[in-house]
């Protein structure tokens, strides 16, 4: 499935060989709409594994290529200053899935 709109998908598409402007599957709006059809069999999907942990473990999706990017991904900001503790927590526990 490809995404319209994510360029860091094209990116790390490209990063694995494949050309995205040439790949002939469906294209969507949408991750979540991406993400339902590969959980109902339509294609391959992108993903963060600790988003789709319930559908790794229960067998509905699996990983066909794992790889690290060495760069493309996701950070964890916030404004300066200190740090509540709530947030903390939530920034402990998403590391360790992550």
């Amino acid at each position: 499935m490809i995404e319209d709109e994510w360029p860091e998908q094209h990116a790390w598409i490209r990063k694995i060989g494949i050309d995205p402007d040439h790949v002939t599957g469906p294209h969507v709006p949408t991750e979540e709409l991406a993400l339902e059809a590969a959980r109902r069999g339509y294609g391959l999907h992108l993903e963060l594994p600790a988003l789709i942990e319930d559908d790794l473990a229960s067998g509905r999706l699996l990983i066909v290529h794992d790889r690290d990017d060495g760069g493309l991904g996701y950070f964890m900001v916030t404004r300066p200053g200190p740090v509540k503790p709530a947030l903390r927590l939530f920034m402990r526990w998403l590391k360790s899935v992550v």
